[in-house]
């Protein structure tokens, strides 16, 4: 059987959940609410919606097919997100944070990322930084974007850390960049 012919049987429910519980939802109507809640209420929904739907409509080679299906099908979606949410790349704060204060920007010297706030230092610290840079800018970086991005002034030093946080790598020489896994 086709997964197209029983596919259309299935019932689909949605619902939107708004993870901070300060946010006030106000709904024009008794619908809209009931599909729009905090997190604290996903539950008592799940349950609800489990409730029901009594009758089972598919058995357990139908749900491993539709899976299947599904997982062959799915496509990423990458989105540029600064163009999403409308910033411009030049407004944000750059540098490596600090893991223990969070404060911008650490300092690397002899090896390890120095906070001058609260003096920890880190060995990876520089790991957050590169992953804000591949989900805010772009999914690769090069040796120059790294030192711009992190304030490191090190071509070598540079080099060392992108070789250890073990990206892929492409082109060669001083046109080599690094992807995001």
């Amino acid at each position: 059987m086709a997964v197209g012919k029983w596919f259309s049987d299935i019932p689909i429910e949605f619902a939107v959940i708004i993870s901070s519980p300060s946010t006030i939802i106000k709904s024009p109507s008794k619908q809209t609410s009931s599909k729009v809640l905090h997190a604290h209420r996903l539950l008592n929904k799940l349950t609800s919606i489990e409730k029901s739907y009594t009758i089972e409509r598919l058995n357990d080679k139908q749900i491993k097919k539709i899976s299947h299906t599904l997982l062959k099908k799915h496509v990423e979606h990458e989105i540029d997100v600064m163009k999403f949410i409308k910033i411009n790349p030049d407004t944000i704060l750059t540098g490596v944070h600090c893991p223990q204060c969070g404060s911008l920007s650490m300092i690397y010297h002899w090896g390890q990322w120095r906070c001058p706030v609260c003096k920890t230092t880190s060995d990876t610290a520089h790991h957050q930084a590169v992953e804000d840079y591949f989900y805010l800018i772009k999914p690769s970086i090069t040796n120059a974007e790294f030192r711009k991005f992190t304030h490191l002034t090190s071509i070598f030093s540079a080099s060392r850390i992108l070789a250890r946080m073990n990206l892929q790598q492409g082109g060669e020489k001083k046109n080599r960049y690094y992807i995001k896994p």
